[in-house]
């Protein structure tokens, strides 16, 4: 079982629905050092960014390890949109990775 912090899209229990066909255990979860970033991916998708002063709260899902590849390829990892990094507590969240469109 893994841990990803989400705090946008994943925690839509519709989209988990159609994502894994169930819906996922979540807990409502903070991190520190991380902000929402005011610049958007593909004009539309927010995303966090290292900044020791600021936190953002969401939630972790409990996800086997073939749902973590389901949510790489809905966040784009392949394509360089965004990479999960190991947050701490064996959490892991998506941050964005190459240019901001």
């Amino acid at each position: 079982m893994k841990q990803l912090f989400v705090y946008g899209l994943l925690k839509e229990k519709n989209i988990q629905d159609r994502l894994f066909n169930r819906i996922i255990k979540q807990q409502p979860y903070m991190i520190e050092g991380y902000g929402i970033s005011d610049k958007l991916v593909n004009g539309m998708y927010k995303t966090i960014e290292f900044d020791s002063d600021e936190y953002t709260y969401g939630v972790l899902l409990h996800l086997e390890d073939h749902e973590l590849d389901i949510t790489d390829r809905f966040e784009g990892v392949t394509h360089g949109l965004y990479k999960r990094i190991n947050i701490g507590d064996d959490v892991q969240a998506y941050i964005h990775e190459v240019s901001y469109t």
